[in-house]
């Protein structure tokens, strides 16, 4: 019967059917980039971010008062930070005190990247570059700890590989890089090769000796191939572009600590010609990473705008089916006068809406399909330097098209159920012979 009655109101729901196809495909447009921003942010980070909390060093400009050239060479400046670092580490609230050199990598939840290129040795085939992104770490720093890093079964413990300092050609990878490099193989024991000459073709032969969860080295963006090495022994420490990343012991409140470690700083932390500039949360780093690449600015425009767009279809959706449901108060007269109930006319309006509205989305869908298969799905803040991100629903084309697919359904289905059921249920109400009279 239902399918009969949409039938012989084929003309009057003909240009109903029309707009909810476009509806469809607008929604999509709208909803896509929506959905994978939103599913980025909502990522899990891969480490331990409560905790933390990052201090900023700086140094005295030449112009200072408390400027002193004699403290300015790089044997004095390398004694200075161990004496800092000794006072952290000694400071009862804190767990883990690691140093991070911005200027070559930085480290998660931070702005600055370092990445190299890396292919197994299997075969001469193989030879194809793939950039990934490094994570330097120095020996004794416990830095996998100090951000909570989690080892994988089979593989050392973070604890194992920070008492073991990582040797020059020993790395340690994260375990979406392992099973993407060795799939279906134990990586632990394996060989990558990097430094790859272009113009000799030599080679460095490195060993992978441990496995990590992955990480999200930025908050907005998926989690990248990662690799932690040791960083170079000779190599140049400048203060004022050092980060310190503290974890605090399980039982510490956070923003207490960085209430009355700031006057402690202040007051002890001062090395010669280097002071620590700022204590922030590791959240507030982090917002201020998000900052600098606008994602805050770029989220809330896309979220204001789908917003906009959306309520806007949703309340056009609502309103022509509440049109086309006023209609026909005739009709459902007629029907309660021959002793239709109130709940079976209501069953019958709301799904002949459903059904013209799942008609309309099929085509909908398949259309903005054939745009997809040619331009492709929305992929968020993929990073332009070859980084291979980690595989999940957004970059295999099956699976975002189906869940973005439902999501979109899910919109429309709302709409028109709502635009059908309350006037339904209305008219439904109303005394047969008064409808038939006011008709």
């Amino acid at each position: 019967m239902i399918i009969r009655n949409l039938w012989n109101r084929r003309r009057s729901n003909l240009w109903l059917f029309i707009e909810l196809i476009l509806v469809s495909i607008l929604t999509w447009v709208i909803v896509d980039p929506i959905a994978v921003v939103t599913s980025d942010l909502n990522m899990p980070l891969g480490y331990d971010a409560d905790r933390l909390v990052a201090l900023q060093l700086n140094s005295y400009p030449n112009s200072s008062e408390l400027y002193r050239a004699e403290n300015d060479s790089v044997d004095t400046a390398n004694s200075q930070l161990d004496a800092i670092m000794a006072k952290l580490r000694a400071y009862p609230e804190v767990k883990y005190a690691s140093c991070i050199y911005s200027m070559w990598g930085g480290a998660p939840g931070m702005s600055s990247t370092s990445w190299n290129y890396f292919i197994t040795g299997d075969s001469i085939i193989d030879k194809k570059l793939k950039s990934v992104l490094v994570f330097e770490v120095d020996a004794g720093e416990n830095t996998l700890e100090t951000f909570g890093f989690k080892s994988v079964p089979g593989s050392m413990t973070v604890e194992e590989i920070s008492s073991k300092p990582l040797g020059d050609r020993e790395i340690v990878l994260s375990k979406e890089m392992a099973e993407r490099y060795f799939p279906g193989r134990n990586a632990i024991g394996q060989y990558l090769i990097s430094n790859i000459d272009r113009e000799t073709g030599d080679t460095s032969k490195i060993k992978v000796v441990g496995l990590v969860s992955g990480v999200k080295w930025h908050s907005m963006m998926r989690s990248y191939d990662l690799v932690v090495k040791s960083s170079a022994p000779d190599r140049k420490r400048r203060l004022n572009s050092t980060k310190i990343v503290l974890r605090l012991n399980d039982n510490t409140d956070r923003n207490d600590f960085i209430a009355a470690f700031k006057p402690w700083a202040a007051k002890n932390l001062c090395e010669g010609n280097y002071f620590v500039q700022s204590v922030l949360s590791y959240d507030d780093v982090i917002r201020k990473t998000e900052d600098d690449y606008r994602i805050h600015s770029q989220n809330t425009l896309k979220y204001i705008l789908g917003a906009f767009f959306v309520v806007n279809l949703i309340l056009g959706t609502i309103g022509c089916f509440w049109l086309q449901t006023r209609r026909r108060v005739e009709e459902i007269g007629i029907r309660r006068s021959f002793g239709a109930t109130r709940g079976r006319i209501v069953r019958m309006l709301v799904s002949e809406s459903v059904i013209l509205a799942t008609a309309a989305f099929i085509i909908g869908d398949l259309i903005y399909l054939q745009y997809a298969l040619k331009e492709g799905l929305d992929q968020g803040y993929v990073n332009n330097n070859g980084l291979n991100l980690v595989d999940n629903w957004i970059n295999h084309f099956g699976q975002h098209f189906i869940i973005v697919s439902a999501i979109v359904y899910l919109i429309i289905i709302v709409a028109v159920i709502i635009g059908t059921l309350i006037p339904a249920v209305k008219a439904a109400s109303v005394n047969p012979v008064d409808a038939l009279r006011d008709e």
